[in-house]
């Protein structure tokens, strides 16, 4: 998939949730993130090409960030099961205090954009 709206929205479709769905699970587990249906649907249609909420989708979507950002590597969903290490550190992530995940995710995001500064 092109873009990383395409890759949303497959997904999303993949585990069967509406926009709203995924929204409204995205705020129960992120309530500091700022999203909305309507951001959503612009990132997913490819009006807006990127996002400050792509690492909290991925793991409400329990995919890879990079795979989600870049399109590139395998889908977490496709090596849970040989590498444990992935399930553990997304949940320690989960076990972390809100400020601290936020700042977690914000170093995140920085490396994720500027991997796709870099293409």
């Amino acid at each position: 998939m092109e873009n990383v709206g395409l890759r949303v929205e497959a997904i999303r479709r993949e585990r069967g949730l509406s926009q709203t769905e995924l929204v409204a699970a995205v705020l129960e587990r992120f309530p500091y993130v700022r999203i909305s249906q309507q951001s959503l649907s612009l990132l997913e249609s490819g009006e807006v090409e990127r996002s400050s909420y792509l690492v909290e989708l991925a793991l409400v979507l329990r995919v890879s960030p990079v795979w989600l950002a870049t399109g590139e590597g395998p889908k977490i969903t496709e090596y849970l099961g040989s590498d444990r290490s992935i399930a553990a550190i997304i949940m320690h992530v989960e076990k972390m205090s809100e400020y601290t995940r936020e700042q977690t995710f914000r170093v995140i995001r920085e490396l994720a954009r500027d991997r796709l500064d870099k293409q």
